[in-house]
């Protein structure tokens, strides 16, 4: 797949994730919603980003981005297909950031950015303590955790494409197993170092595995939001035509 084909196919998605818009319209939800609300609009972003970095031909930065697409997507999936549980996952995922930032505050006074920590953890206090009034007024029960990536793939039938999961964590870690596309040996002997990797193989990789991740968190969000019966033929279609293209060998994509 070369850089034009890539963009026809990234804006083909994101044309999917700007109708979503139209289809909701002004809608009362309950609170935990709001946070699915929030968790699909940072796909939509996180997929614009994507196809920006891309058109740039900066693949191992659009690669970053894919990373982030697969765990919103998974989760997107989750609270799909949990039902009326979905309060309980999504509580329990704002009680552990709850408790994620209290335990950033403790550090930030260990380290001496932070000298008087009562007001905030005080702040925090608060937001923990109507969180805990919210879940006994609507009877949420136990709060619950997502499970890992890993697992979650594993549990939806996609263990192939949480390789591709686990490859892009060499990217973003800066692992020198990807290296090599960023560095070349002259005749002479010298290595240089380019800033752009030139490999214009992984352009249709890194379309690809957005996109792929994107329409799988735009059908699990529609499922729980879109109005009943809406159908997801276009997007299960695209879905289709990229399984088709990631299995062709690099040089035809």
């Amino acid at each position: 797949m070369d850089l034009p084909a890539a963009i026809a196919l990234m804006d083909r998605v994101d044309a999917l994730l700007s109708d979503v818009d139209g289809e909701l319209g002004v809608q009362e939800i309950p609170v935990p919603d709001a946070y699915v609300l929030w968790l699909f609009s940072r796909v939509r972003s996180t997929f614009l980003a994507a196809r920006l970095l891309v058109s740039r031909r900066l693949i191992d930065e659009a690669m970053h981005l894919a990373r982030s697409l697969v765990t919103d997507g998974l989760r997107l999936m989750k609270l799909e297909s949990v039902g009326e549980d979905r309060p309980a996952y999504l509580l329990g995922w704002v009680n552990e950031s709850i408790t994620e930032k209290e335990n950033l505050i403790r550090e930030a006074v260990r380290v001496g950015i932070q000298r008087d920590p009562t007001a905030v953890l005080d702040g925090i206090r608060a937001q923990r303590q109507s969180l805990n009034r919210y879940v006994t007024r609507h009877g949420v029960g136990s709060l619950r955790r997502f499970a890992s990536e890993k697992q979650l793939a594993k549990e939806f039938g996609l263990e192939h494409e949480y390789w591709d999961f686990e490859y892009v964590n060499n990217i973003v870690h800066g692992s020198p197993l990807t290296a090599s596309r960023r560095l070349q040996t002259r005749d002479d002997g010298v290595v240089l170092v380019s800033t752009l990797h030139g490999d214009e193989t992984m352009v249709g990789p890194a379309a690809l595995m957005s996109s792929q991740w994107a329409l799988l968190a735009l059908r699990s969000f529609r499922s729980m939001f879109s109005p009943p019966l809406a159908p997801n033929v276009q997007i299960d279609d695209l879905l289709v035509e990229i399984d088709a293209a990631a299995e062709q060998p690099a040089e035809q994509a």
